[in-house]
């Protein structure tokens, strides 16, 4: 039985797989149309590992939502952009690009796991978590999901200064707390300076948004079953 912590990579690799065997078949229309599905589906999971609204399941709409999304990096950007592409009277893409290949990119960058399950065991060691976090490139905020088990999903994130994460919303409880660099909180409409060590419980659906003033490193810790 699949478990719930890697439901987004099985249907994300049986679309590769369909995109691949249309390929294969010569039918590069449909490559196209699975590798689009594939890459909403990544996209979709990215959105949920961030705690940020999923305004619509279709790929076309979260590929839309990713390309304009603050804090994107432009290569993220960029290749979001290539599966927005029409395509020309003669059924191909104005510029050449694998979207095949571009959806194992996506995977790979927006994932932060390269694929592999969540850890979701009960004992975690980690002997330093900032060093989780790898270098963080310019107008960019990465994100690594430490661990996902019944009862918590734990989310490394860096930011770059300057990125934010807009006001939104979680479904369940969390809480923030600030490993390294300085930030602007609000929460529930209170403006807040955050630096190394604070910490904030958040009750579900309270809006709350993030404004990296320096490199930031942050732990998000959502409460399952509250």
């Amino acid at each position: 039985m699949t478990s719930t912590s890697n439901v987004w990579e099985t249907r994300f690799q049986e679309e590769i797989k369909r995109a691949e065997n249309a390929r294969l078949g010569g039918n590069e229309g449909m490559a196209r149309v699975c590798a689009r599905r594939a890459a909403g589906i990544v996209i979709g999971e990215y959105f949920q590992r961030l705690g940020l609204p999923d305004l619509d399941p279709s790929a076309y709409t979260r590929l839309r939502q990713l390309h304009g999304l603050p804090g994107v990096g432009e290569r993220i950007r960029a290749v979001a952009g290539h599966f927005l592409l029409r395509i020309t009277p003669e059924n191909v893409l104005p510029i050449e690009v694998d979207l095949i290949a571009e959806a194992y990119w996506l995977a790979d960058q927006l994932t932060g796991d390269n694929m592999e399950n969540i850890p979701n065991s009960d004992l975690v060691f980690i002997h330093n978590i900032v060093d989780e976090i790898a270098q963080i490139q310019l107008d960019s905020i990465i994100s690594r999901t430490i661990l996902n088990n019944d009862r918590l999903k734990v989310v490394l994130f860096g930011f770059a200064p300057g990125q934010e994460l807009s006001e939104h919303t979680a479904s369940s409880p969390a809480v923030l707390h600030i490993l390294s660099g300085e930030a602007h909180l609000t929460l529930g409409g209170e403006e807040k300076h955050a630096a190394p060590g604070s910490w904030a419980y958040m009750p579900a659906n309270l809006p709350h948004s993030v404004y990296a003033q320096t490199n930031l490193s942050m732990l998000l810790v959502l409460l399952k079953n509250e």
